[in-house]
């Protein structure tokens, strides 16, 4: 499918093919979110989950992202903690939502520094489930580096999703460089 970009110019509308659907993807692992490379953000231990506290922890939103990456095509892989649902949705699609590299981030645990939070933009939104913090999504979207105050946390990054699907079982083994385990 292709996207198209509608230019108004007086009273005629034409359509133009988006840069974006032109566009080579980038596979984007958690690690080239991060300036100079470093340490993909973990989550907190068990030992010591804290839900009355550290849940409401306020991320480290005065941390470096790559600018560079701004208006490029990607796909990653990561996880969803739900933050606005579509219109008419009766709250069942998510279509705003944090993308982090493990599970839970900014429920449970303290959320991850902002250069590894990436807000997303989904107007079609993908169908709430029970598994959609607990399953990995991959995405394909527009990324731009440009920091976001969110509820109790800042993302570091936004894109504009132009697809969003859960990682099956049978595709987990090609996930190796996504999952933050592993970069």
């Amino acid at each position: 499918m292709q996207r198209r970009t509608f230019l108004l110019s007086g009273a005629a509308i034409m359509a133009v093919p988006s840069a974006a659907a032109a566009q080579d993807i980038v596979d984007l692992g958690w690690v080239e979110l991060l300036p100079g490379g470093g340490d993909v953000a973990r989550p907190v231990p068990l030992q010591e989950h804290d839900e009355g506290g550290n849940a409401l922890l306020v991320n480290d939103g005065d941390v470096p992202i790559r600018e560079d990456l701004s208006g490029l095509r990607v796909r990653m892989v990561g996880y969803v903690t739900p933050m606005g649902f579509a219109p008419g949705s009766r709250s069942m699609r998510v279509d705003t939502f944090l993308l982090a590299p493990f599970t839970g981030a900014c429920v449970h645990v303290p959320p991850p520094p902002a250069n590894q939070l990436v807000l997303g933009h989904f107007p079609e939104g993908i169908e709430l489930a029970t598994r959609l913090s607990l399953d990995p999504v991959m995405i394909v979207g527009v990324l731009t580096a440009q920091k976001a105050n969110v509820d109790v946390t800042v993302a570091g990054y936004q894109v504009a999703v132009e697809s969003m699907e859960y990682v099956s079982d049978e595709r987990s083994s090609n996930m190796d460089k996504y999952v933050w385990g592993a970069n």
